[in-house]
């Protein structure tokens, strides 16, 4: 009901900047069929601009000003802790309800109107001709007509001057198609029968019809000689004089209609003046700006560095008490991702090193009060930063020139050092499609002594990047450098006050380092070739979280919420160690229950470089969530 409602809103506001402009300037005209197109145009354009997007305008353009987004792959876990009952209906359903009935009785209203029509052709007496066929039928009160049908009543004669003249009227209507045009509204008001502006449009336009009709049956245009000739004056008062009161069948076209003033008025008046063609030639602008500036701000809306692109699978299932639920988020764009790491010591850049591949979220949700609910993942539009893209963006000389540029630059800062103070800092900067390096700043726990500032302003001095490509294109893409400071031993002491002395650092590895595994067998890896996995995959992780995690009552109780991030070590026969929670302290019980499950599990599978088994460190963040 929501995005109808939005839809709605957007229509009246276009149909009524369209329909103001006809009224004020176009409306007491005398170019009909002007005006007749213009209205049709106004309703219809008005019921696509809505759908119209700025991108497909300009879906060539690529420029500083287009940022693409790809949300990582993540899995949630949600809970529920209370009965399931029979759904009730909130208030946007009845009101849903209610606007379905009142269209399928406008609709009902044309429908039976038609059959109505049907039955005076099946039961009238036929007369053909070849371009209308005449219906004469005792029950018709006043002619009208249909389509190529003119229905007429035997009490009007036709060879007299009068009959004539409404015959050429309602032939006018045939030949001009306007029963195509009241059809056409009346469908349009039965959906959209909320819209004012539509209602004032079908008013409008069946004025119209009779203009363009009048305007006929006063010049000898029609085909069909008949006798007798009326001026505009005489017609006009054949107009007034034969006016009757008559039940109508909307989408007919009558000859006699009540408001009879303008049409009276529109006979009599003398040609109009020459600007009148700018009034006609200004709509054309008037509709383009309309239609440029609506969709201008409708995709403005859409954008911003917030905004996230993710194949994403919708999940629709009632919670039952204590449930578990997975939803899942899939991502083909971010498949094989991973990221740099930059391992800074006390006395320099020393080494370039691969992180671990993006970590798995598990998001666990408690649903308060919701009775029955389903839960929707709907897909997310297309918005601005690509954090993954078919070319990913590269220092000017590759990896090798960002290590000597780091090792130059780099400092370690004093107050940092002399506090102790060391870990992880990662810089998190867009590199436009000009290779510029934008919106430089820093992500995660802050860690002082100046750790922050210093990983900053080196990312800041560095040259334009070599910028990103998607589908052939330079977009913007966000980027994120990992940068450790570690504070090393006594026996390194020296090297951290003789900086500028210390040798060149070593050669940066490949995409998978090799490493020595004699020499390191005690040695905990963060990445290797081959990651630990949980037995049976990610899904058969999922299935197990699912059926063990439990959201804590005092969290529950408290509202305490937020990320646990698990840490812990699987060693070479798969076995886990070292359980534990990094970062901040929730409360509530959150962090023991993450923990709990996790000594729960059994052996993964363990990591594998070059060819051996080796302990591997791995991050597991759990997202606590109250709703």
């Amino acid at each position: 009901m929501i995005p109808f409602s939005i839809y709605a809103l957007k229509v009246i506001i276009i149909s009524g900047f369209l329909f103001g402009y006809y009224y004020f300037v176009l409306r007491n005209g005398r170019f009909h069929e002007w005006n007749r197109y213009y209205l049709i145009l106004s309703a219809l354009i008005s019921l696509a601009l809505p759908f119209a997007k700025w991108s497909a305008l300009f879906s060539g353009y690529s420029g500083s000003q287009r940022i693409y987004a790809v949300e990582l792959q993540g899995f949630t876990v949600t809970a529920s802790s209370h009965v399931s009952v029979p759904a009730s209906w909130d208030w946007t359903t009845w009101l849903l309800v209610f606007y379905l009935l009142i269209s399928i009785v406008i609709a009902g209203g044309v429908i039976a109107g038609m059959l109505k029509i049907r039955r005076r052709i099946r039961q009238g007496e036929k007369q053909k001709f070849p371009v209308f066929t005449l219906i004469r039928h005792p029950k018709i009160e006043s002619p009208f007509s249909f389509f190529r049908f003119i229905f007429w009543n035997d009490l009007l004669a036709m060879e007299t001057p009068e009959g004539s003249h409404i015959f050429r009227h309602e032939l006018a209507h045939v030949r001009e198609k306007h029963s195509v045009d009241k059809l056409l509204m009346e469908i349009i008001l039965a959906v959209f029968w909320i819209n004012p502006f539509f209602h004032l449009i079908r008013k409008e336009l069946h004025l119209i019809h009779e203009f363009i009709a009048d305007r006929r049956a006063c010049h000898h245009d029609s085909g069909v000689e008949f006798s007798g000739y009326f001026s505009p004056q005489d017609y006009a008062t054949l107009l007034v004089k034969q006016c009757l009161r008559t039940n109508h069948i909307g989408v007919a076209s009558y000859f006699f209609q009540k408001q009879l003033t303008r049409r009276v008025r529109m006979l009599v008046r003398n040609n109009e003046p020459r600007f009148t063609y700018i009034k006609r030639v200004m709509a054309i602008p008037l509709i383009l700006s309309v239609a440029l500036i609506f969709i201008f701000l409708q995709s403005q809306a859409g954008t911003g560095p917030s905004s996230i692109h993710a194949f994403t699978s919708t999940i629709q299932k009632t919670i039952a008490p204590a449930e578990i639920h997975l939803q899942s988020q899939k991502n083909a764009e971010s498949a094989g991702r991973d990221a740099r790491e930059e391992v800074v010591r006390s006395a320099g850049v020393h080494l370039l090193q691969p992180l671990p591949p993006v970590l798995k979220e598990i998001t666990v949700r408690l649903l308060n009060g919701i009775r029955d609910s389903k839960i929707e993942d709907a897909g997310i539009e297309p918005a601005k930063v690509f954090t993954f893209v078919e070319q990913m963006p590269s220092f000017p000389g590759g990896e090798e020139t960002l290590m000597k540029y780091l090792s130059g630059n780099v400092r370690y800062p004093a107050a940092a050092r002399e506090n102790g103070i060391q870990g992880t800092v990662v810089v998190q900067f867009n590199v436009n499609p000009g290779g510029h390096l934008s919106h430089v700043t820093t992500v995660g726990n802050r860690l002082g002594g100046g750790l922050e500032q210093e990983a900053i302003r080196v990312v800041k001095t560095m040259p334009d990047w070599i910028a990103g490509k998607q589908n052939g294109k330079y977009v913007t893409v966000q980027y994120s450098l990992p940068v450790r400071f570690v504070l090393q031993g006594d026996d390194d002491q020296a090297d951290r006050t003789a900086f500028k002395n210390m040798p060149a650092p070593p050669p940066p590895p490949s995409r998978t380092p090799s490493v020595n595994i004699s020499n390191t067998a005690h040695k905990v890896f963060t990445f290797v070739e081959q990651m630990p996995s949980f037995p049976g995959g990610e899904e058969t992780l999922m299935k197990y979280l699912h059926d063990h995690i439990h959201y804590p009552t005092v969290a529950r109780e408290d509202g305490i919420r937020g990320t646990v991030v698990v840490q812990f070590i699987i060693d070479p026969d798969g076995h886990l160690r070292n359980i534990t929670t990094v970062g901040r302290w929730l409360g509530g019980g959150l962090e023991q229950e993450a923990v709990r499950v996790v000594k729960t599990m059994p052996d993964w599978n363990a990591g594998v470089q070059n060819g051996q088994k080796v302990a591997v460190q791995y991050s597991l963040p759990i997202r606590f969530v109250l709703q």
